[in-house]
This record gives C-alpha cells, sequence and structure tokens, in this order.
C-alpha cells in the first residue's frame, strides 16, 4: 500500500474514532459531609485518559460508553464506573466515601513511602504505552522508518508532559494526606464521623507548611486547630 494512502487512512480512522468519544462531566462530594473534593483523580482505563478535579470538585473526561472511569484520592475508597449513555448526556456526580478500616481498634493505614513507588512506576507504565503507531519508538521500528503523524505524537507529547505534571501536583497532595491523615487527626482529637471530616476539610496544612513541620509541629498544630474546631463548635450552639 502507498505510504502517503496508509497515513490518510490511519488519519481519518485516528479521527473517528476521536469523533465517538463524548465527554463525561461532573461534580465529586465527599459523602460525610457533601462538601466537594479537589485533586480527585479521574482515569479512564480505556483511554489511560487522567484528569484532576478542581478547586470546586468539577471534573470532566473524554470517554465512550462502557468505558470504565476510576475515581481515587488517598484517605477515600475509589468509586468504579462503568459508563451509560445516559451519564454522557447528562454528568455523573461521585459521593466518595472516607475510608478509615478498623480492625479490633487498630486503624489500618497506607505506607507513603510505598505508595509513592507504586504511582511512580504506574507514570513509567503509562509513558510506556504512549507509544509510535508501530508500537515503538525509534526510526528502525517497523519497515524501516517510523510511520508517525506529527500531530499524532505531538498529542502523545503533551499527554506525557501532562501526566507528569498531575505525578508532581499528586505527589503534593498524597505527601499532606500522609501526614494530616484521618488516622492521625482522629488518634489525637477523638472526633468521629461528620465532624472529623470537617476538621479535615477546614484545616488541613499546604504542602509547604506540611514540609516545615515534623511530628511535634504536627501535634501541636492539630491541638491548636482543635481548640478553634471546638469554640466554633460552641458558638454555633449559642
Amino acid at each position: 500500500m502507498d505510504l502517503k494512502l496508509y497515513l490518510l487512512i490511519f488519519a481519518v480512522s485516528i479521527c473517528c474514532a476521536a469523533s465517538s468519544q463524548e465527554t463525561l462531566k461532573g461534580v465529586v462530594r465527599s459523602a460525610q459531609t457533601g462538601l466537594t473534593i479537589e485533586n480527585v483523580s479521574v482515569r479512564n482505563l480505556a483511554t489511560k485518559q487522567v484528569h484532576l478535579t478542581d478547586r470546586n470538585g468539577l471534573y470532566s473526561i473524554r470517554a465512550s460508553e462502557d468505558d470504565t472511569i476510576i475515581f481515587s484520592i488517598t484517605s477515600y475508597t475509589p468509586d468504579t464506573l462503568k459508563v451509560t449513555y445516559g451519564q454522557l448526556i447528562t454528568s455523573y456526580d461521585p459521593e466518595l466515601q472516607l475510608n478509615m478500616v478498623s480492625l479490633k481498634g487498630v486503624t489500618v493505614r497506607s505506607n507513603y513511602q510505598l505508595d509513592s513507588i507504586n504511582r511512580a512506576a504506574s507514570y513509567r507504565e503509562l509513558k510506556g504505552g504512549m507509544r509510535g503507531i508501530t508500537g515503538g519508538n525509534r526510526p528502525t521500528d517497523g519497515v524501516g522508518i517510523s510511520i508517525s503523524p506529527l500531530s499524532y505524537f505531538s498529542q502523545r507529547a503533551k499527554q506525557q508532559r501532562q501526566a507528569k505534571k498531575r505525578m508532581e501536583t499528586n505527589e503534593e497532595t498524597f505527601y499532606v494526606d500522609d501526614k494530616f491523615s484521618p488516622y492521625t487527626v482522629a488518634r489525637l482529637t477523638k472526633l468521629q464521623g461528620d465532624s472529623l471530616s470537617l476538621f479535615l476539610y477546614m484545616y488541613r496544612p499546604s504542602y509547604k507548611k506540611a514540609r516545615r513541620m515534623d511530628r511535634d509541629d504536627m501535634i501541636e498544630y492539630i491541638s491548636d486547630k482543635l481548640i478553634l474546631f471546638r469554640n466554633r463548635s460552641k458558638e454555633q450552639e449559642h
């Protein structure tokens, strides 16, 4: 087959595949508080695309009917969705459950360092999946040449850059989640349920602040915020 004709057919097939997709939109909230959740990872397993919710909990991701979408963030139980046509023309608003698994009074919590290694491995896997038409990325892959339309690879490179940026942003989020975890806060404050969720939302430290605090600093920080939280609750009762 003529090379130009092959490239034309490939480009048309890519456009057709893209046009068959719709956009899934919605807002992610906490099931405990009803508050929106920022930086939730929204991943389409079929396309490997990963988006994050914005500061208002809003998300938008390309999807087709029957695609599997996973909503996940540290400290919450992931929500898995198999997309329906109705959701594509309306919206899907997941409510994530705070994940505090207790076994005989001992709360099971994640290991930040191990999770960080796993996330890095996931990024490498995602990057490795973004290959050229022939399945490789060298001129010798394929029949002597790399059949790679410039626009196709530009989009792939853009996706890789976006994925790397999301990884860096997510690491900051996960770091704060680990130091200011529901386990730590609940153990120090004895708060539970909605009160715990509200405390976590109101007094979550920034990444820079969390980096500056060691274990003792974090304990002092939580203790100080607990006084403010209790005073606020008393004022609302009057």
